[in-house]
C-alpha cells in the first residue's frame, strides 16, 4: 500500500473571463510540482470539490505490481483537506457576489470598471 502526504502551500486565481465565467487556478504544493488547471466559475459549492478531486487525480501515486495485494492501493492524504475546501468556499462566494453586481450593473462606467476588475483579477483563494 502506498501512502502519500501531500501539503498545499497556496491556490489562487490566475486569470478569470467575465464573458465565459472561465478562471484559471494555479496550486502550489510543499515539495511537489504545481497544477494549473482552468474552471467554469458555475457553482461556488461545487468548484472546491472540483479542485480537491483534481489534485486526488494529478498528485494520486502510481501503483507498482509486486505481487501483494496491497501494493495495488494508493492512497493521497491532503494536510488541512477541510479548512482549504472552507477557505475556498468563502473567497468564492464573495467572487460570486462580485459577478452578480457586474451582471446587474446598469450604468456603463459603473460596468466597465467591473468588467476591468474581474479581466484583471489575480486573487490568492487559499495560502498556507
Amino acid at each position: 500500500m502506498i501512502v502519500k502526504n501531500i501539503e498545499i502551500s497556496k491556490i489562487e486565481i490566475t486569470a478569470f473571463d467575465p464573458k465565459t465565467n472561465i478562471m484559471g487556478v494555479s496550486i502550489s504544493f510543499v515539495n511537489e510540482a504545481t497544477l494549473t488547471q482552468n474552471f467554469i466559475f458555475e457553482n461556488v459549492e461545487i468548484i472546491p470539490d472540483k479542485i480537491i478531486k483534481l489534485i486526488k487525480e494529478k498528485k494520486t501515486p502510481e501503483e507498482r505490481d509486486n505481487g501483494d495485494v496491497l501494493d495495488g492501493i494508493a492512497i493521497l492524504n491532503i494536510n488541512d483537506e477541510d479548512m482549504v475546501r472552507e477557505k475556498m468556499q468563502k473567497y468564492l462566494v464573495r467572487m460570486e457576489q462580485k459577478i452578480r453586481n457586474f451582471r446587474s450593473t446598469k450604468t456603463g462606467n459603473e460596468y466597465i470598471n467591473l468588467f476591468k476588475e474581474l479581466s484583471v483579477l489575480r486573487a490568492t483563494i487559499y495560502s498556507k
